[in-house]
């Protein structure tokens, strides 16, 4: 499905804006116009048919949320690329700890308030031989799902914490936020905020269930590494994984 309403396009910042009204997936309109949209293009809508989270995961997109993608093109190394949504997770939190929101980051790619999920990041790679660097935002502002995430957290809404920004506003300061930290692509985009965004890692010092591949355990959060990857305290001794998917401990 493409864009069912007017689109516009218009230079904002030094970022090429998209508008759209309806579209299937923000993500998936980039990656389909690759060919013809430039560099620091950032696409947004006002609803989603199609949205999708982690692993394929649907994203529900009704009116009221931020829905945003931003292309990289063509993409910085993998090993930059794969922090890009880290250092995004770090700058929602920092805008929701200055609106007094507690904010917190749930490794890989959440934002949770008071134990309810607010919003999700998408990071993609696209084309070959030299691909670009699409990454998805979602964000719940005044509306949420009625579906519960399967990562074991219910969904809110940053309405229900406090007053919620516009899309725009929130997309403005975030793409602000976003060229002051990292408008060198070569350089590590968490390098100078990793240590933030460990302080509001989600359930840091807390049992948690680990998923990895087809195997899954218990393990006490610790941190992040350099490279932005989880560290864990088990039986075993400390390891730390790059990829994978916490939740909650369930009882029984």
């Amino acid at each position: 499905m493409s864009c069912q309403n007017n689109s516009s396009a218009n230079r904002d910042g030094g970022w090429n804006l998209v508008r759209l009204s309806t579209v299937d997936s923000t993500n998936e309109y980039v990656k389909r116009r690759r060919d013809i949209l430039p560099d620091r293009t950032v696409v947004t809508a006002r609803t989603q048919t199609g949205g999708k989270g982690r692993q394929g995961k649907e994203w529900l997109s009704p009116p009221g949320g931020l829905y945003a993608s931003l292309l990289y093109e063509p993409a910085p190394p993998p090993e930059i690329a794969s922090r890009v949504s880290l250092l995004l997770a770090c700058l929602l939190c920092r805008i929701g700890k200055q609106e007094g929101l507690p904010m917190l980051y749930k490794w890989p790619n959440d934002l949770v308030v008071e134990g309810g999920k607010v919003a999700g990041i998408l990071p993609e790679l696209s084309g070959q031989p030299q691909p670009g660097l699409v990454v998805g935002l979602g964000v719940n502002l005044s509306t949420m799902p009625r579906l519960e995430s399967s990562e074991g957290l219910p969904p809110t809404a940053w309405s229900r914490h406090g007053t919620a920004p516009s899309a725009d506003r929130l997309l403005e300061r975030l793409l602000a936020m976003l060229d002051r930290e990292w408008l060198n692509r070569s350089t590590d985009p968490l390098a100078g905020v990793r240590r933030e965004l460990e302080e509001r890692l989600w359930a840091r010092g807390e049992t948690v269930e680990v998923h990895e591949g087809k195997r899954s355990f218990k393990a006490v959060l610790t941190g992040l590494t350099d490279e932005g990857h989880l560290v864990l305290k088990t039986p075993e001794g400390d390891r730390s994984i790059g990829s994978g998917t916490i939740r909650p401990v369930t009882s029984g």
